[in-house]
């Protein structure tokens, strides 16, 4: 049974005002505030998110105690966020024109803030690092010792901010990430992880680590030291920007094989991508860095020599 539910309304937080409904009437007009659907709070404390397209009858079962026979409220299975997500569309760099001078200067502002989010990151990692001994695997196992969380929910408690805090206290990690409950945490990204040219709304991460043989996170799953870092903690890659439809909550990052093809980067700026290396450095590598180049920063013990700029 429904509690509560989004609505974008006139209606001030103090007026003693809600949504009238009869059973005979029209339905009201519910959500506004995303794109395919609407978040509902149960009387049992779920959250559940309603696809636009919920034909009449269940939406009246769930706003109705009983239904007309006297039974219970309908049982309406979770819509499942990625369902009525938007398509990923094409990356924010297409429609940069740097012969604008109004959007060179936009893009040189934007891009100086994702350097200040891969800065913020950085020193969460690190922080994170002082804590424990090591930085948060790229895949944590939660408490029942099979569910798999991304290291950013893992990071949220070091990200100095109580809005983080309070998803993280919230959030169960002894349930998947697109958990009916955890996923109403999609929209509560913290706004560290979502580049600056990202869509506003969006709940995609624009900050990866890249996983797999010789990377600086491995297999995603072991606990990587500044010690192991062999190659150099300014010369190893730790997070990159990247336009992908991968959810922040998602345990899933880019994964790298020395002997495939490399894996797209960038997609927000026309002429630089910028990444993290392990000590905390922020750096712009222009779009014509060599394959070689990139292939020398991912890798975490190759012994390659790397000049990049400061």
């Amino acid at each position: 049974t429904i509690f509560l539910v989004e609505a974008k309304r006139n209606i001030p937080w103090s007026k003693p005002e809600d949504i009238s409904y009869a059973t005979g009437g029209p339905i009201p007009q519910l959500g506004g505030y995303h794109n395919g659907g609407f978040n509902v709070g149960l009387a049992d404390g779920a959250v559940l998110f309603q696809a636009d397209s919920t034909d009449d009858a269940t939406i009246r079962g769930l706003i109705n105690r009983h239904d007309a026979s006297g039974g219970s409220a309908a049982s309406v299975p979770p819509t499942p966020r990625e369902q009525t997500a938007k398509p990923l569309g094409p990356a924010p760099a297409n429609n940069i024109d740097l012969s604008n001078p109004l959007a060179k200067a936009t893009d040189a502002a934007r891009k100086a803030q994702s350097r200040n989010n891969l800065k913020m990151l950085g020193l969460s990692l690190h922080n994170s690092h002082g804590m424990s001994g090591h930085f948060p695997q790229a895949a944590i196992v939660g408490p029942d010792g099979k569910t798999k969380h991304s290291w950013r929910v893992a990071l949220l408690p070091n990200l100095d901010s109580d809005t983080a805090m309070a998803v993280y206290r919230a959030y169960k990690l002894d349930e998947p990430w697109d958990s009916p409950h955890n996923l109403q945490f999609l929209d509560q990204m913290p706004a560290v992880y979502r580049h600056p040219n990202a869509p506003a709304d969006s709940s995609n991460a624009s900050y990866f680590a890249l996983t797999g043989p010789e990377t600086g996170f491995g297999d995603g799953s072991k606990r990587i030291r500044l010690r192991d870092v062999k190659d150099g903690s300014s010369n190893t890659l730790m997070l990159i920007e990247a336009w992908r439809n991968i959810p922040w909550t998602k345990p899933e990052d880019i994964a790298y094989s020395p002997a495939g093809e490399l894996p797209e980067f960038g997609g927000f700026h026309p002429d630089t991508v910028n990444i993290l290396t392990f000590d905390g450095r922020v750096h712009s590598l222009p779009k014509t860095t060599e394959p070689a180049m990139f292939r020398a920063l991912i890798t975490i013990n190759g012994r390659e020599t790397v000049t990049l700029p400061r």
